[in-house]
């Protein structure tokens, strides 16, 4: 790196952009952030680093590759459905995902069907797709041949839905989004969920992470019906202590719910022609540290 410019304000430059890499890489703010750490030791060790952008960002990816393959081996042994852990977006917080710009990819539905490949081809759809990198960079990234790296991203595009595959395919609407999440809360504060039913898809499921730490389904929960009925039996036991609002979560609407000004649940959606197709509950304590520090707690 240059003599003149401090290492740390050099570095910081780039923190957004590399968090945005490891975040998507990892579904784990946490993880993410001690991804980043480890590649700014890096970073201040190293000397005579000629293009500092391509050197992080080669840096930060093969730092996640490793979590990765370690990661995979504990969510084999994971209590319940994984899910990612989410992060509040929008102009109302911090949002330490604010730098990033194909945010489609960003949301924990997203997230979640990129948990579907395999480290490498992971790697390949984030920087070529999430940060609008070259084949010829990304291949440099992956320590790859420019070949290789093509069939990495032509795997992974194959494994997603078609909304995910390429730039400027399908966004989801967040007016819809929105309709949803109002129409959620308005009827947990009243304490009719009959109205919900038209707004959810008949195959829709209800997928919740407790990680073994908090009461939550152990299996997807299908049909409209059983999940208006795991709703309403949520009202009806903890409506009297929890709050439930609307907020941005991973650059889509979504729900915050609280438990005396403290977050125990975070729920966001997928929608299909304007109905919910799933409903992802995250309520385990240890995926809702990054929104906790998001909120000063």
């Amino acid at each position: 790196m240059a003599a003149d410019v401090s290492p740390t304000e050099d570095f910081e430059a780039f923190r957004p952009l590399l968090f945005g890499v490891a975040y998507r890489m990892l579904g784990s703010a946490s993880d993410a952030e001690d991804a980043v750490q480890e590649t700014w030791l890096r970073w201040h060790g190293a000397t005579g680093i000629e293009a500092p952008q391509a050197w992080l960002i080669r840096v930060v990816t093969n730092i996640c590759l490793d979590q990765l393959r370690s990661a995979r081996v504990r969510r084999e042994e994971y209590v319940g459905p994984w899910l990612p852990e989410p992060v509040l977006t929008g102009e109302s917080v911090d949002d330490p995902l604010a730098a990033v710009q194909r945010r489609e990819l960003l949301s924990l539905g997203a997230l979640r069907v990129l948990e579907r490949l395999s480290p490498r081809e992971r790697a390949a759809l984030v920087l070529h797709e999430g940060l609008g990198l070259s084949h010829a960079e990304v291949a440099t990234a992956l320590g790859a041949t420019e070949a290789a790296s093509r069939q990495l991203l032509a795997r992974a595009r194959r494994r997603l839905p078609a909304d995910l595959r390429a730039p400027g395919g399908r966004r989801a609407d967040p007016t819809e989004h929105r309709r949803l999440t109002e129409a959620m809360v308005a009827a947990f504060d009243s304490g009719d969920l009959t109205p919900l039913l038209a707004l959810l898809h008949e195959d829709i499921q209800l997928v919740s992470d407790g990680g073994g730490q908090v009461r939550a389904a152990l299996r997807p929960i299908q049909g409209a019906g059983k999940v208006l009925r795991f709703l309403a039996g949520l009202r009806e036991r903890e409506g009297a202590r929890l709050a439930m609002s609307a907020v941005e979560v991973n650059g889509l609407p979504g729900l915050l719910v609280t438990e005396a000004g403290v977050p125990v649940a975070v729920v966001t959606q997928q929608l299909s022609t304007g109905r919910a197709t799933e409903l992802l509950f995250v309520v385990a304590p240890g995926k809702l540290a990054a929104v906790r520090r998001q909120r000063g707690l």
